[in-house]
């Protein structure tokens, strides 16, 4: 069945030469039931690389803007897309995730009103550069760099900087973690009172295994309790499981530390 997708405003046909609708259609019949009870999940889409993850991304994102809210001029879903690789140049997956967020409003003009998006793109604004200037006061005060000049330095001291950050077990006190976390949660948690927010999280294969894990982490403290917010996951689940024992250690119990990140997958099988 033909799935209809715009890109750069126009409008062209992707066929759907693996029949992917029926899995599509199962990822939507999933939405819509945990918004009909305004439940916050994570779950993933869990396949090799290759299969075709982004793909039927694509094709859920599309199709679930459709649904409309009876009697308003809103969408039923708020859908934020976070491309993890394409904002990896971020140290902080914070930073990345608030990032995208802000992207992805600019992009939903049609589902939220002017007012509503400048006080919500505000707020993501604020939290941002709180994020920011933290991150700057500690890797300034480690190696005498000021990020807000030197960006590159991101991408090209990515590992010395998150080995004096784990090395010092300090990262939590220096980004004031958890009154910024909780300022953002409400920020999200204003959105979600309208509208389910989805979250869509793509490309996280392609990041560095440390990164891979950090963004997990981040995500379940950003999202975890809100009421009316999904993330949906894009994954390889072997992979990342590799990821945590390489991390972690053999010893891990590995399904017992993804558990805690997502609830519950469905298998995209090579078609």
């Amino acid at each position: 069945m033909p799935a209809t997708i715009t890109e750069d405003k126009e409008t062209v046909e992707k066929l759907d030469l693996l029949d992917r609708q029926p899995f599509v259609e199962q990822l939507i019949s999933i939405a819509n039931m945990l918004a009909d009870n305004k439940k916050n999940a994570c779950y993933a889409i869990n396949g090799s690389w290759g299969v075709g993850k982004t793909y039927v991304l694509d094709m859920f994102e599309q199709q679930i803007r459709d649904y409309g809210q009876e009697g308003t001029t809103l969408g039923r879903f708020l859908v934020l897309h976070y491309n993890c690789w394409q904002y990896d140049y971020y140290e902080e997956p914070l930073i990345a995730i608030v990032s995208a967020m802000m992207d992805a409003i600019d992009d939903e003009v049609c589902l939220l009103s002017s007012e509503t998006k400048e006080i919500i793109k505000n707020a993501l604004r604020e939290i941002a550069k709180d994020f920011l200037n933290e991150a700057n006061r500690f890797v300034k005060k480690k190696t005498g760099i000021n990020i807000k000049k030197w960006v590159t330095f991101w991408k090209t001291a990515k590992e010395n900087a998150e080995k004096k950050i784990e090395a010092n077990h300090c990262f939590d006190t220096y980004f004031d973690f958890k009154k910024k976390l909780a300022k953002l949660k409400n920020t999200i948690g204003s959105l979600s009172k309208d509208q389910t927010v989805l979250f869509v999280v793509d490309e996280l294969d392609r990041c560095l295994p440390e990164y891979a894990i950090k963004v997990l982490e981040r995500l379940h403290h950003v999202f975890d309790e809100i009421p009316n917010a999904q993330v949906v996951l894009s994954v390889d689940k072997q992979q990342l499981e590799n990821t945590v024992s390489q991390i972690y250690g053999t010893g891990t119990s590995v399904e017992s530390y993804l558990a805690k990140f997502i609830d519950f997958e469905a298998k995209l099988e090579a078609g």
